[in-house]
Protein backbone atom coordinates (compact mmCIF):
# COMPACT_ATOMS: atom_id res chain seq x y z
CA UNK A 1 0.00 0.00 0.00
CA UNK A 2 2.84 2.87 0.90
CA UNK A 3 4.40 1.66 -2.44
CA UNK A 4 1.26 2.44 -4.56
CA UNK A 5 0.47 5.59 -2.49
CA UNK A 6 3.82 7.07 -3.94
CA UNK A 7 3.26 5.32 -7.84
CA UNK A 8 2.72 8.54 -10.29
CA UNK A 9 -0.36 7.73 -11.57
CA UNK A 10 -2.14 7.70 -8.32
CA UNK A 11 -0.43 10.26 -6.65
CA UNK A 12 -1.81 12.60 -9.73
CA UNK A 13 -4.94 11.60 -9.38
CA UNK A 14 -5.21 11.99 -5.71
CA UNK A 15 -3.68 16.00 -6.37
CA UNK A 16 -5.98 16.44 -8.58
CA UNK A 17 -8.84 15.78 -6.71
CA UNK A 18 -8.34 18.78 -4.97
CA UNK A 19 -7.76 20.68 -8.04
CA UNK A 20 -10.47 23.21 -9.35
CA UNK A 21 -10.64 23.98 -13.50
CA UNK A 22 -12.83 26.63 -14.31
CA UNK A 23 -11.68 27.84 -17.62
CA UNK A 24 -13.31 26.46 -21.30
CA UNK A 25 -9.89 25.00 -22.49
CA UNK A 26 -7.38 23.06 -20.75
CA UNK A 27 -4.23 22.63 -21.78
CA UNK A 28 -1.40 19.92 -20.21
CA UNK A 29 2.29 20.14 -20.51
CA UNK A 30 4.23 17.44 -18.78
CA UNK A 31 7.82 16.63 -18.29
CA UNK A 32 10.11 14.26 -16.60
CA UNK A 33 10.91 10.43 -16.64
CA UNK A 34 7.15 10.10 -15.14
CA UNK A 35 5.44 12.81 -17.33
CA UNK A 36 3.57 9.46 -19.51
CA UNK A 37 2.14 8.33 -15.98
CA UNK A 38 1.43 11.27 -14.77
CA UNK A 39 -0.08 12.85 -18.30
CA UNK A 40 -1.77 9.37 -18.32
CA UNK A 41 -3.47 9.65 -14.98
CA UNK A 42 -4.75 12.86 -15.86
CA UNK A 43 -6.68 11.76 -18.56
CA UNK A 44 -8.24 9.47 -17.00
CA UNK A 45 -9.33 12.25 -14.27
CA UNK A 46 -10.07 14.89 -16.72
CA UNK A 47 -10.83 13.17 -19.78
CA UNK A 48 -12.45 15.46 -22.69
CA UNK A 49 -11.72 18.64 -20.55
CA UNK A 50 -8.05 18.40 -21.56
CA UNK A 51 -8.17 20.31 -24.84
CA UNK A 52 -4.84 19.31 -25.99
CA UNK A 53 -1.43 18.71 -24.38
CA UNK A 54 2.26 18.07 -24.56
CA UNK A 55 4.07 15.27 -22.34
CA UNK A 56 7.64 15.32 -22.80
CA UNK A 57 9.70 11.89 -21.35
CA UNK A 58 12.92 10.04 -21.27
CA UNK A 59 13.50 7.29 -24.07
CA UNK A 60 11.50 4.16 -23.21
CA UNK A 61 8.76 5.55 -20.71
CA UNK A 62 6.13 6.20 -23.25
CA UNK A 63 3.85 3.86 -23.49
CA UNK A 64 0.72 3.38 -26.11
CA UNK A 65 -0.43 7.08 -27.28
CA UNK A 66 -2.84 9.40 -25.36
CA UNK A 67 -5.90 10.59 -26.43
CA UNK A 68 -5.54 13.91 -25.55
CA UNK A 69 -1.32 14.85 -24.76
CA UNK A 70 1.27 14.22 -27.58
CA UNK A 71 3.92 12.32 -26.27
CA UNK A 72 7.31 12.92 -27.27
CA UNK A 73 10.68 11.03 -26.43
CA UNK A 74 13.84 12.80 -25.16
CA UNK A 75 17.37 12.10 -24.04
CA UNK A 76 18.23 12.25 -19.80
CA UNK A 77 20.55 13.40 -18.21
CA UNK A 78 21.98 15.34 -21.44
CA UNK A 79 19.57 17.09 -23.61
CA UNK A 80 19.17 16.67 -26.92
CA UNK A 81 17.59 17.89 -30.62
CA UNK A 82 14.43 15.61 -29.57
CA UNK A 83 14.12 17.95 -26.01
CA UNK A 84 14.21 20.46 -28.10
CA UNK A 85 11.51 20.17 -30.31
CA UNK A 86 9.28 18.61 -27.94
CA UNK A 87 9.82 21.49 -25.89
CA UNK A 88 9.19 24.12 -28.46
CA UNK A 89 5.73 22.03 -29.07
CA UNK A 90 5.39 22.99 -25.55
CA UNK A 91 5.65 26.29 -25.89
CA UNK A 92 3.89 27.20 -29.33
CA UNK A 93 0.66 25.31 -28.03
CA UNK A 94 0.45 28.16 -24.76
CA UNK A 95 2.19 30.82 -26.41
CA UNK A 96 -0.79 32.56 -27.51
CA UNK A 97 -3.78 31.39 -24.50
CA UNK A 98 -5.49 34.19 -23.26
CA UNK A 99 -6.92 35.02 -19.25
CA UNK A 100 -9.81 32.79 -19.98
CA UNK A 101 -7.48 29.31 -20.57
CA UNK A 102 -5.85 27.08 -17.92
CA UNK A 103 -2.93 24.86 -17.99
CA UNK A 104 -2.06 22.02 -16.02
CA UNK A 105 1.84 21.47 -15.77
CA UNK A 106 3.11 18.32 -14.60
CA UNK A 107 7.14 18.11 -13.33
CA UNK A 108 8.74 14.84 -12.50
CA UNK A 109 12.42 14.20 -12.03
CA UNK A 110 14.54 14.62 -15.46
CA UNK A 111 12.73 17.27 -16.49
CA UNK A 112 15.44 19.96 -16.16
CA UNK A 113 17.12 17.47 -19.52
CA UNK A 114 13.93 16.58 -20.81
CA UNK A 115 12.45 20.13 -21.30
CA UNK A 116 14.81 22.36 -22.83
CA UNK A 117 14.89 25.00 -25.67
CA UNK A 118 18.83 26.55 -24.88
CA UNK A 119 20.00 29.89 -25.87
CA UNK A 120 23.25 28.31 -26.88
CA UNK A 121 23.99 25.59 -29.58
CA UNK A 122 23.33 21.82 -28.74
CA UNK A 123 26.80 20.30 -28.75
CA UNK A 124 27.96 23.36 -26.89
CA UNK A 125 24.75 22.52 -24.30
CA UNK A 126 25.97 19.10 -24.35
CA UNK A 127 29.35 19.62 -23.66
CA UNK A 128 28.68 22.38 -20.68
CA UNK A 129 26.49 19.35 -19.37
CA UNK A 130 28.78 17.00 -19.81
CA UNK A 131 31.70 18.94 -17.57
CA UNK A 132 28.96 19.62 -15.04
CA UNK A 133 28.63 15.79 -14.75
CA UNK A 134 32.14 15.05 -14.93
CA UNK A 135 32.97 17.41 -12.36
CA UNK A 136 30.54 16.35 -9.90
CA UNK A 137 28.24 19.08 -9.64
CA UNK A 138 25.06 18.79 -7.52
CA UNK A 139 21.37 19.01 -9.50
CA UNK A 140 21.11 22.40 -7.93
CA UNK A 141 24.43 23.66 -9.50
CA UNK A 142 23.92 22.47 -12.86
CA UNK A 143 20.03 23.79 -12.72
CA UNK A 144 21.71 27.04 -11.78
CA UNK A 145 23.67 27.00 -14.92
CA UNK A 146 21.07 25.11 -17.39
CA UNK A 147 18.71 28.70 -16.04
CA UNK A 148 20.57 31.04 -17.89
CA UNK A 149 21.26 29.47 -20.90
CA UNK A 150 17.64 28.49 -21.23
CA UNK A 151 13.99 29.52 -22.96
CA UNK A 152 12.17 28.04 -20.38
CA UNK A 153 13.73 27.76 -17.03
CA UNK A 154 14.03 30.68 -14.69
CA UNK A 155 10.37 31.40 -14.65
CA UNK A 156 9.94 31.92 -18.71
CA UNK A 157 8.33 29.02 -19.48
CA UNK A 158 5.43 30.67 -17.42
CA UNK A 159 5.70 33.83 -18.73
CA UNK A 160 5.13 32.06 -21.99
CA UNK A 161 1.89 30.67 -20.35
CA UNK A 162 0.72 34.15 -19.68
CA UNK A 163 -1.97 35.36 -18.87
CA UNK A 164 -3.49 31.69 -18.81
CA UNK A 165 -3.88 30.54 -15.23
CA UNK A 166 -0.97 27.72 -14.78
CA UNK A 167 -2.09 24.82 -12.45
CA UNK A 168 1.42 22.81 -10.92
CA UNK A 169 1.77 19.50 -9.74
CA UNK A 170 4.97 18.29 -8.92
CA UNK A 171 5.92 14.82 -8.52
CA UNK A 172 9.39 14.12 -6.21
CA UNK A 173 11.24 11.28 -6.97
CA UNK A 174 13.68 11.67 -3.71
CA UNK A 175 13.45 8.46 -1.90
CA UNK A 176 16.74 8.84 0.72
CA UNK A 177 18.23 11.46 -0.98
CA UNK A 178 17.85 10.22 -4.17
CA UNK A 179 19.25 13.02 -5.77
CA UNK A 180 22.42 12.01 -4.18
CA UNK A 181 22.27 8.76 -5.65
CA UNK A 182 21.91 10.54 -9.23
CA UNK A 183 24.37 12.89 -9.06
CA UNK A 184 26.82 9.91 -8.08
CA UNK A 185 25.51 7.96 -11.33
CA UNK A 186 25.65 10.80 -13.42
CA UNK A 187 29.01 11.67 -12.79
CA UNK A 188 30.43 7.95 -12.40
CA UNK A 189 28.82 8.03 -16.00
CA UNK A 190 30.74 10.98 -17.55
CA UNK A 191 34.60 10.13 -16.06
CA UNK A 192 34.11 6.71 -17.41
CA UNK A 193 33.18 7.85 -20.55
CA UNK A 194 36.09 10.15 -20.16
CA UNK A 195 38.46 7.22 -19.38
CA UNK A 196 38.59 7.63 -15.87
CA UNK A 197 38.79 5.65 -13.16
CA UNK A 198 36.53 6.58 -10.19
CA UNK A 199 38.50 5.85 -6.53
CA UNK A 200 35.87 6.56 -4.03
CA UNK A 201 36.85 6.24 -0.41
CA UNK A 202 35.01 6.14 2.98
CA UNK A 203 37.76 8.11 4.75
CA UNK A 204 38.26 10.64 2.18
CA UNK A 205 39.99 14.10 3.74
CA UNK A 206 39.39 15.97 1.23
CA UNK A 207 34.90 16.22 1.28
CA UNK A 208 33.33 15.40 4.39
CA UNK A 209 30.30 17.86 4.29
CA UNK A 210 28.43 15.50 1.98
CA UNK A 211 28.83 12.85 4.55
CA UNK A 212 27.41 14.58 7.63
CA UNK A 213 24.54 12.31 9.44
CA UNK A 214 25.05 9.87 6.78
CA UNK A 215 28.49 8.03 8.09
CA UNK A 216 29.27 4.93 6.30
CA UNK A 217 31.83 3.57 8.50
CA UNK A 218 34.02 0.96 6.08
CA UNK A 219 35.03 0.59 2.58
CA UNK A 220 33.24 -2.68 2.49
CA UNK A 221 29.66 -1.08 2.57
CA UNK A 222 30.60 1.72 0.57
CA UNK A 223 31.87 -0.65 -2.22
CA UNK A 224 28.18 -2.48 -2.29
CA UNK A 225 26.20 0.75 -2.16
CA UNK A 226 28.45 1.95 -5.20
CA UNK A 227 27.77 -1.22 -6.73
CA UNK A 228 24.23 -0.99 -6.28
CA UNK A 229 24.22 2.64 -7.49
CA UNK A 230 25.96 2.13 -10.86
CA UNK A 231 24.40 -1.30 -11.25
CA UNK A 232 27.36 -3.43 -11.50
CA UNK A 233 28.07 -6.85 -12.97
CA UNK A 234 30.64 -7.65 -10.28
CA UNK A 235 32.38 -6.29 -6.94
CA UNK A 236 35.55 -7.69 -6.04
CA UNK A 237 36.59 -6.91 -2.35
CA UNK A 238 40.44 -7.69 -1.85
CA UNK A 239 41.86 -8.69 1.25
CA UNK A 240 44.96 -9.87 3.18
CA UNK A 241 43.06 -13.37 3.06
CA UNK A 242 42.93 -15.58 0.19
CA UNK A 243 39.17 -16.32 0.56
CA UNK A 244 36.05 -16.57 3.21
CA UNK A 245 36.63 -19.56 5.86
CA UNK A 246 34.70 -21.90 7.70
CA UNK A 247 36.83 -20.69 10.41
CA UNK A 248 39.66 -18.13 10.82
CA UNK A 249 42.66 -19.77 9.08
CA UNK A 250 45.59 -17.62 10.85
CA UNK A 251 44.01 -19.46 13.96
CA UNK A 252 42.67 -22.65 12.64
CA UNK A 253 45.60 -24.93 10.55
CA UNK A 254 42.52 -26.91 9.38
CA UNK A 255 39.96 -23.99 8.06
CA UNK A 256 39.01 -25.16 4.90
CA UNK A 257 37.92 -22.00 1.93
CA UNK A 258 34.39 -21.70 1.48
CA UNK A 259 34.69 -21.58 -2.64
CA UNK A 260 30.71 -20.85 -3.15
CA UNK A 261 28.44 -18.95 -0.95
CA UNK A 262 24.89 -18.96 -2.54
CA UNK A 263 23.04 -17.36 1.09
CA UNK A 264 24.31 -15.38 3.70
CA UNK A 265 23.05 -17.27 6.91
CA UNK A 266 23.75 -15.10 10.67
CA UNK A 267 25.68 -18.50 11.33
CA UNK A 268 28.18 -17.64 8.78
CA UNK A 269 28.38 -13.82 9.44
CA UNK A 270 29.43 -15.21 13.05
CA UNK A 271 31.44 -17.56 11.85
CA UNK A 272 33.43 -14.94 9.44
CA UNK A 273 34.59 -13.81 13.27
CA UNK A 274 36.06 -9.83 13.72
CA UNK A 275 39.06 -8.16 11.72
CA UNK A 276 41.44 -10.36 10.49
CA UNK A 277 44.05 -7.91 9.55
CA UNK A 278 45.57 -4.47 11.67
CA UNK A 279 45.40 -2.94 8.35
CA UNK A 280 41.53 -2.36 8.39
CA UNK A 281 38.41 -2.07 10.42
CA UNK A 282 36.10 -3.73 8.01
CA UNK A 283 37.11 -7.48 8.94
CA UNK A 284 35.42 -10.80 7.11
CA UNK A 285 32.30 -9.56 8.87
CA UNK A 286 31.47 -6.26 7.24
CA UNK A 287 32.71 -7.78 3.48
CA UNK A 288 29.91 -10.74 3.84
CA UNK A 289 27.32 -8.44 4.77
CA UNK A 290 28.35 -5.95 2.15
CA UNK A 291 28.19 -9.09 -0.19
CA UNK A 292 24.71 -10.01 1.02
CA UNK A 293 23.43 -6.21 0.07
CA UNK A 294 24.80 -7.59 -3.47
CA UNK A 295 23.16 -10.73 -3.56
CA UNK A 296 19.68 -9.14 -2.98
CA UNK A 297 20.10 -7.01 -5.76
CA UNK A 298 21.40 -9.15 -9.14
CA UNK A 299 25.10 -8.10 -7.99
CA UNK A 300 28.00 -11.10 -7.94
CA UNK A 301 30.88 -10.80 -5.78
CA UNK A 302 34.21 -12.12 -5.30
CA UNK A 303 36.40 -12.13 -2.10
CA UNK A 304 40.12 -12.58 -2.76
CA UNK A 305 43.99 -11.79 -1.46
CA UNK A 306 44.52 -8.78 -2.79
CA UNK A 307 48.92 -8.65 -2.96
CA UNK A 308 49.12 -11.02 -5.79
CA UNK A 309 49.56 -8.63 -9.24
CA UNK A 310 47.17 -10.97 -11.63
CA UNK A 311 44.44 -11.60 -9.19
CA UNK A 312 41.93 -9.52 -11.07
CA UNK A 313 42.68 -11.25 -14.14
CA UNK A 314 42.37 -14.10 -12.54
CA UNK A 315 39.05 -13.94 -11.47
CA UNK A 316 37.60 -12.16 -14.24
CA UNK A 317 39.29 -15.11 -16.03
CA UNK A 318 36.79 -17.61 -14.40
CA UNK A 319 39.60 -19.25 -12.00
CA UNK A 320 38.39 -20.90 -8.54
CA UNK A 321 39.77 -18.07 -7.11
CA UNK A 322 38.36 -16.58 -3.40
CA UNK A 323 34.90 -16.75 -2.31
CA UNK A 324 32.14 -16.30 -5.17
CA UNK A 325 29.18 -14.61 -3.85
CA UNK A 326 26.57 -15.70 -6.22
CA UNK A 327 23.67 -13.29 -6.92
CA UNK A 328 19.76 -13.99 -6.23
CA UNK A 329 18.40 -13.02 -9.30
Amino acid sequence: KSVQSVLPQKAVKEALREKEFTAEKLYLIAAGKAAYSMAKAAEDVLGDRITDGVAVTKYGHAKNPLQHVRVFEAAHPTPDQNSFDATQKAIDLVYSLTDQDEVLFLLSGGASSLFEVPIVAEEELKNITSQLLASGADIHEINLVRKHLSQVKGGRFALACYPAKVHVIVLSDVIGNDLTRTNVINTFSQLLKLGVIPIVNENDTVATDELEGANIGDNDTLSALVARVVNADLLIILSDIDALYDSNPKENPDAERISVVTEVSDELIKAAGGAGSALGTGGMQTKIIAMSMLMDHGIAGVIAEGSQSQILEDILDGEDIGTLFVPHK
